[in-house]
């Protein structure tokens, strides 16, 4: 069931820096968070992490950072802070530390979320217990975070601002992500997405005219180097399935690990998880995969023509290491089924598995979210760590889309 918001605060306008004392804004709907409540909060999410985040010893690896052992350094900072947003904001570079992009506190972009999950978005899948965190911590950020983040995080870094601009966030949103180009009339047409949006009966029918008009040329261009991900739905329903001619089925193996906190996630979205000892024999896997993982699955799945056009050219896949989340497992589906032709840069991983989840922490009512599966490659690797290589790999300083072109002119 989902709560209702019973508390309303005015905020009176603040002009103090991140890291000032203890001011008006700390008050009532959150009121200034003792240094035990934030130990607390900190020792809460340390808990779930580290029974169900899959990436440690990734991060270990490829960023030399090993979180679990830095933890009562991060605690110190966290404890020592003498407000509740300064507190929020030494939370959040806890949490950055990662060095993951689908882990993170939910500061201005709680919003975005929030409009999916208890929005439209809820019609396509089962999302109760996302729903619920987002129901219990709505009024909370409504009330008391949203505007406190809006009125006093001016003095942090652009990055900072950049990853929390909900403007950017509700690209996601808009349903105007993708966009057209005729690039040799009767030969080569270029499409590029810039996310993997919320799909769209317009945005859907703009996608089918395209295909429509391009539908006898020899070539199309799928340009998705911006595109860090959104919605899988985007690529499995409006994307592939007017340009296929017979159906297609791919693969993708999840690891997972023990915790019960997942669990609930997992069950909405019909995932039954098989013993790790069942997993076949590869090369390639991770070093902690029988050590810190204990179930897997296999999430497989056939994409059938729809509203087909009857496109018989060849498909290139721009790629970059941009390329993240749902825009990863479309170029991972790409590749393991032959459906578009990768040119480009390696990715940036993290593609397949459900949706990240969150967690809402006890005292500040906070959200973070973080991924609970570690996606495999074919041969067995970490897709987060060792992400997609193009079947056409370019230099640092090339670009993909004159290459593609050169690749199409027989250069």
């Amino acid at each position: 069931m989902k709560k209702t918001c019973y508390m309303l605060i005015f905020l009176m306008s603040i002009f103090m820096t991140v890291c000032s004392g203890s001011s008006s804004d700390d008050k009532d709907v959150i009121p200034n968070l003792t240094s035990e409540q934030k130990e607390e909060d900190f020792e809460y999410l340390c808990e779930i992490f580290s029974k169900n985040y899959p990436y440690f010893e990734v991060n270990k690896r490829l960023n030399g950072v090993d979180w679990l052992a830095n933890r009562n350094s991060y605690k110190s900072r966290i404890c020592g802070t003498t407000s509740n947003i300064s507190f929020a904001v030494e939370l959040y570079k806890a949490v950055e530390e990662l060095n993951c992009e689908h882990a993170g506190v939910l500061m201005s972009n709680f919003s975005t979320f929030a409009e999916i999950y208890l929005g439209n978005y809820g019609s396509l899948m089962n999302n109760e217990p996302w729903e619920a965190v987002f129901s219990e911590a709505k009024p909370f950020y409504d009330d008391y975070w949203l505007p406190l983040f809006q009125n006093r995080l001016n003095n942090i870094s652009e990055s900072f601002k950049t990853k929390n601009n909900d403007i950017i966030n509700k690209s996601l949103l808009d349903g105007n992500a993708v966009s057209f180009k005729i690039i040799e009339s009767g030969k080569t047409a270029y499409m590029s997405i810039s996310s993997m949006a919320i799909p769209t009966d317009t945005e859907y029918s703009k996608i089918i005219n395209f295909y429509k008009n391009i539908k006898s040329y020899q070539n199309l261009i799928i340009d998705i180097r911006e595109n860090s991900g959104g919605d899988d739905y985007y690529w499995v329903k409006m994307i592939v399935p007017p340009l296929l001619k017979n159906s297609m089925s791919c693969s993708f193996t999840i690891l997972h690990r023990n915790g019960s906190y997942a669990e609930k996630f997992l069950e909405s979205r019909g995932v039954v998880l098989s013993d790790i000892s069942a997993l076949p024999i590869k090369s390639d896997y991770p070093p902690e995969y029988k050590t810190m993982f204990s179930r897997f699955y296999n999430d497989s799945g056939i994409i059938e023509p729809a509203d087909s056009v009857g496109f018989g050219g060849k498909i290139y896949l721009l790629t970059s290491s941009k390329v993240f989340s749902s825009a990863e497992t479309f170029a991972m589906f790409c590749k393991q089924t032959g459906f578009a032709t990768l040119v480009g840069t390696k990715t940036g991983g993290d593609g397949g598995g459900i949706d990240p989840i969150e967690i809402i922490l006890p005292n500040s009512k906070l959200v973070v979210r973080f991924p609970i599966g570690m996606t495999l490659n074919s041969d067995g690797s970490s897709n987060f760590e060792k992400k997609t290589t193009p079947d056409v790999l370019i230099e640092a300083n090339e670009d993909a889309l004159q290459r593609a072109l050169s690749i199409i002119n027989g250069e």
